[in-house]
């Protein structure tokens, strides 16, 4: 894409994701092979992005729509959004 933001790897270090606001997706490489994996369109342009400890889920804040985005890793699919309030862009995990 144009405008990759960001970039995370899930915790086995398999999996690298790349947020891109320009195309509003995140896509997803392996990291053995560098090969792209899947595509998740997300729209409502991407800012942050980080993986749960567990691997299980990767959350994607997006200032556009003011929300965060649920990826369920196993899938490589949108499984909920979460109202985030204006101008959602920066994720921590406690």
């Amino acid at each position: 894409g144009q405008s990759p933001v960001r970039v995370t790897f899930t915790p086995n270090g398999r999996h690298v994701l790349l947020p891109d606001r320009t195309d509003n997706d995140i896509r997803v490489y392996e990291t053995a092979t560098r090969k792209q994996i899947a595509s998740i369109a997300v729209a409502g342009n991407t800012g942050g992005i980080l993986v749960s400890s567990d691997g299980k889920q990767a959350f994607v804040a997006c200032l556009g729509s003011n929300d965060v985005k649920v990826i369920d890793i196993a899938n490589w699919t949108v499984i909920k959004t979460v109202a985030a309030g204006q101008g959602a862009d920066g994720l921590a995990l406690r």
